[in-house]
């Protein structure tokens, strides 16, 4: 009799523990699944983008040799641009990034050789340090399409002024606004100083434009910010200050790419420099 009732005690004490190991496993389950979801932070795609590929306006122009740069919630993007018809033009993308994770959507203003601005939506999604995917354009003519883009080996690179002053060396000299033979030659000292030295001939609206300002390293990017003013120009409604991006487009630093619009979101400046 002793014994039928020590082992009935011993299985009511097992019986408890197991339900309270349970209930506690339990708890631990469902606390577990209380937890929040990892937060995805947002994607970072500063940097210089090469190698794009663009199509606007039902594909009447297209290029292979998109380019772009990304600076804070700042997107530039520059076609120096392929037409299916054969007529160059410098096309310029220029508008404010809002980044969800690895999505982003963008307000642009799009400039034609400078000028004729329209406006478009910009999407695309983001590959950190690798590439800008599936991105579309949502307006009129040069501001309808697709476009993609490629983060550039010259990421590798921190932009230094030491890199792109000229000194002894030739000045920086190229077309202007992609209007040929409009050439535009400037030099750069160590000071960050961007000097005019010839003004662009034959170059539309910026015809004898004197262009000075500054083009600076940005601070842990492979991108320099451009601020300068345009002066003596024929058509005085372009006197204005534009402010954008520059970069080097090889690791030997031999051609300088920019890009600049001005607050009125009427002109935009730049070109492709030797």
């Amino acid at each position: 009799m002793l014994f039928k009732l020590e082992l009935r005690r011993y299985t009511r004490t097992l019986f408890a523990l197991i339900t309270v190991s349970v209930a506690l496993l339990m708890q631990g389950c469902f606390w577990e699944s209380d937890d929040p979801a990892p937060v995805v932070p947002d994607a970072d795609a500063t940097g210089y983008y090469d190698t794009g590929t663009l199509s606007v306006d039902g594909g009447a122009v297209t290029d292979t040799n998109l380019l772009a740069m990304i600076s804070g919630n700042r997107i530039m993007m520059t076609s120096l641009a392929s037409s299916n018809t054969g007529t160059a033009a410098t096309l310029v993308y220029d508008g404010t990034m809002t980044i969800t994770k690895n999505d982003f959507t963008a307000e642009v203003t799009v400039y034609t050789d400078g000028e004729n601005p329209v406006t478009a939506t910009m999407t695309g999604t983001i590959t950190e340090g690798s590439q800008i995917k599936d991105g579309t354009l949502t307006g009129a003519g040069v501001g309808n399409g697709t476009f993609s883009l490629t983060y550039s080996d010259t990421n590798s690179q921190t932009a230094a002024i030491s890199r792109i002053i000229t000194g002894a060396n030739p000045l920086w000299q190229g077309s202007f606004n992609g209007s040929t033979p409009s050439q535009h030659t400037f030099e750069v000292d160590s000071a960050n100083n961007y000097t005019h030295v010839d003004s662009p001939a034959n170059g539309g609206i910026f015809e004898f434009c004197n262009i000075n300002g500054t083009i600076a390293p940005i601070a842990d990017t492979s991108l320099y910010s451009v601020d300068v003013t345009l002066s003596s120009c024929d058509i005085t409604s372009v006197h204005l200050n534009y402010t954008g991006f520059a970069a080097t487009t090889s690791l030997a630093d031999t051609t300088l790419v920019y890009m600049a619009t001005e607050s009125t979101k009427t002109y935009s400046v730049g070109g492709e420099y030797d």
